[in-house]
């Protein structure tokens, strides 16, 4: 062997060993840049969705907030005096007797909330639909 063999062959063995570093240094940089778009979507979707529970809890504080008196001193048999001109709420409910075969007794068929406004003289009645379902709080 030669000399310009022997000076060849350490430098074509460079050469492959970085030539081979650079495809690992590339793919290497495809793996980062994955991992920060994912990174970056990860933490959007993330942000939007604290966003949204803040929203909908915001405004389910709203939604539940009591106006003025939260008890009710009067107890359930005591009458409702009209002369203070002041409105009362009623809720009239049907029970199922289970007639024609129905095996389901007692259940709440009707429901009507009625809302008396002694000092305008009027009544509004809102019935409310047997089958519709609410979120219970609680």
């Amino acid at each position: 062997m030669n000399s310009d063999e022997t000076n060849q062959q350490p430098e074509q063995q460079r050469q492959r060993r970085h030539h081979h570093h650079k495809h690992h240094r590339k793919g290497w940089t495809v793996t980062k840049v994955i991992l920060v778009i994912l990174g970056v979507l990860i933490l959007a979707g993330g942000a939007f969705a604290a966003k949204v529970y803040y929203d909908v809890n915001q405004t389910a504080k709203t939604v539940y907030k009591t106006k003025g008196k939260t008890q009710n001193k009067r107890k359930a048999n005591q009458s409702v005096t009209l002369n203070k001109k002041t409105p009362f709420s009623i809720l009239l409910l049907g029970t199922d007797t289970g007639e024609l075969g129905r095996t389901y007794k007692g259940r709440t068929d009707t429901m009507i909330l009625a809302t008396v406004n002694p000092a305008t003289k009027q009544t509004n009645m809102l019935s409310i639909a047997r089958d519709s379902r609410v979120p219970i709080v609680g």
